[in-house]
């Protein structure tokens, strides 16, 4: 079946979504060192969702 590539998690509580998801699905999570809106730092991760 194929994967979705791309899609968001909101969360107010970050660490405690990630604790979540690598527990429950075994996802691998990257924290993104992109720039923000205008430069500005944002909070953002890559998810692995899976090997293929």
């Amino acid at each position: 079946m194929p994967r979705i590539v791309h899609f968001e998690v909101p969360a107010d509580d970050p660490n405690r979504a990630q604790e979540f998801y690598e527990q429950t699905f075994g996802w691998k999570f990257n924290k993104w060192e992109g720039p923000g809106p205008g430069s500005a730092p944002v909070d953002y991760w890559m998810i692995k969702t899976g090997e293929e």
